[in-house]
């Protein structure tokens, strides 16, 4: 036991203040970190469940589990790849839509 007892008090009362401010930063990072995930949690509900009127896009692809497109509707379609033949790309003689 080092200082007197006034020098210990004082040093004790700095460390609790500064014990004290990182607390309260601690708790203020949890409190955003769990808005961000209720937010996000509520968002992704509220767009799950949602209906739209109309939705413009310039394409659709409808992909299966291993992202392989087996669908597109678009206003300007790739050119087409030969599963038969070893997936050779057909060229178009004008653009496709469809």
């Amino acid at each position: 036991m080092q200082g007197s007892l006034e020098d210990r008090i004082y040093a004790c009362e700095k460390e609790n203040a500064r014990l004290r401010k990182l607390v309260f930063r601690q708790n203020i990072l949890w409190a955003i970190v769990l808005l961000l995930i209720g937010g996000s949690a509520v968002a992704d509900v509220s767009i799950h469940n949602a209906t739209f009127g109309a939705i413009k896009a310039s394409e659709v692809a409808v992909v299966d589990a291993k992202g392989i497109v087996r669908a597109r509707l678009s206003g300007d379609l790739p050119d087409p790849v030969m599963t038969g033949s070893g997936g050779r790309v057909s060229k178009r003689g004008s653009k496709a839509a469809g």
